[in-house]
């Protein structure tokens, strides 16, 4: 009698371990799971091969279409998105420095900074349509969806150009900080950002009277901006500190910096995931952070020198123009499946008109990101699994002993 209540005991022990066991185990999938996403979010997609130190890229996705500039070729390399294969080269000017594209009228505008002018390309017949002389090294160019105008930053100069898009010739010349090498706009407020990289500030223009109203210190040499897709947040590029300054927008004051890789060189906003992409040129990354928490999520390998980003609504792809490695590399992303703005659909480099980012140097199937430390959550988890597997062994153990 006594043995049989030893029996049921033992097997009542087994059962509640392997309960708990299966607990265990369950739980521990569960959260891999949920890492998984963190772990293997994104990786690259596709390379495609271009011409010569890519320093440029602009997309348009009302034709499925990808610009690329060719800085040492002195061409622009158009690829197709829907494919992302190479469609054809064109000449343009010297040392093409960045590239912007405007979807409603169908003309693309690059920017040749030794020329000192920006090349007018019409989209449809892939043929230039005009020359139109600028300051001295333009180094970034920026279209106005609402308006049609065209703003370049020579940054050998000092100013910024203004070009009609329908009269294709200068109309105004705005006088910025030194080193001017980055743009953005806010159609909300009508107002234009610009990076002065050598004064370490963001010059503000309203674009009402094409004149500068206000400075906003950042880190050392901002190179390159960026808004949100709300058009409150303005993030700046500071190339020698790598990192990112937060600027809010309303207030025109910095708030946060965000440590990125070394050497950051362009960024570009994934709207569909509201994520922020940086391109470190020196570590032949992209950093991803995220536009919730303002966290980094995840680094991306692409190519040699990464020089310039941009997203691609329609695929929720980001393109990323490889300088060193004369590729282009294609990182998945989430899709702009609703777009309820009073503007135009797209922009420069970025297809939401709530934002114009930077298109200068000097976006398989799309993830969500956990905006947690799912990884290291899932770890933790894996770990726990493994001591739960040992005691349970363990107590099965001394139980058979018993």
């Amino acid at each position: 009698m006594q043995m049989n209540l030893h029996t049921s005991n033992g097997l009542s022990s087994g059962l509640t371990n392997r309960f708990a066991l299966l607990f265990v185990i369950t739980v521990m999938l569960a959260f891999v799971f949920v890492a998984l996403p963190g772990v293997m979010a994104v990786s690259v997609s596709a390379t495609i091969k271009v011409g010569n130190a890519p320093d440029g890229v602009a997309v348009d996705t009302a034709n499925n279409r990808a610009y690329v500039t060719d800085n040492t070729d002195n061409n622009l390399t158009i690829i197709n998105t829907s494919t992302n294969a190479p469609m054809l080269n064109l000449t343009v000017g010297n040392a093409p420095d960045a590239v912007a594209v405007n979807p409603s009228t169908g003309m693309v505008y690059v920017a040749d900074s030794s020329d000192n002018n920006v090349t007018v390309v019409n989209a449809a017949t892939n043929k230039q349509v005009v020359n139109i002389s600028v300051g001295s090294t333009p180094a970034a160019v920026l279209v106005n969806p609402t308006s049609g105008m065209v703003y370049v930053a020579n940054s050998g100069g000092d100013t910024v150009s203004v070009i009609s898009g329908t009269l294709n010739k200068v109309v105004a010349n705005i006088t910025v900080g030194n080193g001017p090498d980055g743009l953005a706009l806010n159609p909300k407020s009508n107002t234009l950002y610009v990076a002065d990289g050598t004064d370490n500030n963001v010059a503000v223009v309203s674009l009402a009277s094409n004149t500068r109203t206000a400075n906003i210190t950042t880190g050392d040499d901002p190179v390159a901006l960026a808004f949100d897709s709300n058009g409150t947040t303005l993030y700046a590029v500071d190339q020698t500190d790598n990192n990112v300054t937060i600027i809010n927008a309303a207030t025109n004051t910095a708030t946060k910096n965000i440590t990125v890789g070394n050497g950051p060189d362009s960024i570009s906003i994934s709207i569909g995931s509201n994520d922020i992409l940086v391109a470190d040129a020196t570590d032949g990354n992209v950093t991803i952070i995220s536009g919730t928490t303002n966290n980094q999520i995840q680094n991306v390998t692409v190519g040699t020198s990464p020089a310039a980003l941009a997203y691609d609504s329609v695929s929720g792809s980001t393109y990323v123009a490889n300088s060193g490695s004369n590729t282009v590399s294609v990182i998945p992303g989430t899709p702009v499946t609703i777009i309820t703005t009073t503007t135009s659909s797209s922009s420069s480099s970025s297809s939401s008109s709530s934002i114009s980012v930077v298109t200068s140097s000097s976006s398989s199937t799309s993830t969500t990101i956990p905006e947690f430390p799912a990884a290291e959550i899932g770890l933790a988890a894996v770990v726990a699994g493994v001591v739960a597997l040992a005691y349970a062994f363990s107590r099965r153990t001394a139980s058979h002993r018993a």
